[in-house]
């Protein structure tokens, strides 16, 4: 993702490039070996979601980006697309770490740098996400629900009822460290209530006594029937003909379906 320029040069060696409007960079999931210091142009990062591209944000001239190999990341997590013309420097990740680290006072800036637009980045994928009212297509379930467990296992807290979660650090844990949609991770919890598996807790809202009340805690009655789900769907997928026989579909199970196929045709869980 982009950060400020730096002042000093490039490390020798890196390559200028060329790239035409609508010319791909690199794809979301290839290999991080590699950043780019765009001298001219604009590039658009953006993330593929649902089948659609999710724009997160645009890069001008003089910012470096694709440093997600410097954040410890192994593959990119997003596209980058040429705009327009383009000639960008592009460096690779082992020149570009060992450059950062050739003084003490060059590592720390940069290492300090690293962080506050990881930080950055991680808040603009969460502002995007939170717009993106995409219904949740087969291919995504299994993740979603997987999600939805091991957050609350992780981040909740246990109760004689069952697990509780408090909403906005339970969905800020899923955003920055699995990069999942709170619209969908909310209707995915919607889901559980209507069929009596969770319950909502509303509290006044902190900044503004006369605003309506905002969701604070989730309440999940059990959370193996969340991972039997996202186990069952998980082979579901892998084996569809091995479950046309709907009796060998536990009723829980079924419930789901029928769920997430209303939500998928009308756009949200009512």
């Amino acid at each position: 993702m982009p950060s400020s320029p730096r002042t000093e040069p490039p490390p020798s060696g890196a390559q200028p490039k060329s790239f035409k409007r609508g010319d791909v960079i690199y794809s979301q999931g290839a290999p991080a070996t590699n950043l780019y210091l765009l001298q001219s142009g604009i590039v658009s990062l953006s993330m593929a979601r649902s089948g659609e591209n999710l724009e997160l944000m645009q890069v001008a001239a003089s910012q470096v980006f694709g440093n997600e190999g410097l954040q410890g990341k192994f593959v990119r997590i997003a596209s980058a697309v040429a705009n327009n013309d383009v000639t960008l420097i592009e460096i690779e990740l082992a020149m570009a770490k060992s450059w950062l680290e050739s003084t003490p006072l060059i590592k720390t800036i940069s290492r300090s740098l690293i962080e506050k637009q990881r930080g950055l980045a991680q808040d603009i994928f969460g502002i995007q996400m939170e717009s993106d009212p995409t219904p949740c297509p087969p291919e995504r379930i299994t993740k979603l629900f997987a999600v939805l467990y091991h957050t609350a296992s992780y981040t909740g807290t246990k109760k004689p009822a069952g697990m509780s979660v408090v909403w906005p650090s339970f969905k800020k844990y899923a955003q920055r460290t699995f990069l999942e949609s709170p619209v969908r991770l909310e209707q995915a919890v919607l889901i559980l209530v209507k069929l009596g598996y969770a319950t909502l807790e509303y509290i006044p809202c902190e900044t503004d006594p006369d605003a309506p009340d905002e969701l604070g805690f989730v309440h999940f009655r059990d959370l193996e029937i969340i991972r039997s789900f996202f186990e069952f769907f998980r082979e579901y997928m892998k084996s569809p003909g091995n479950f046309q026989d709907p009796s060998k579909i536990a009723p829980l199970h079924q419930s789901m379906l029928v769920e997430i196929e209303r939500w998928n045709t009308s756009g949200k869980v009512a």
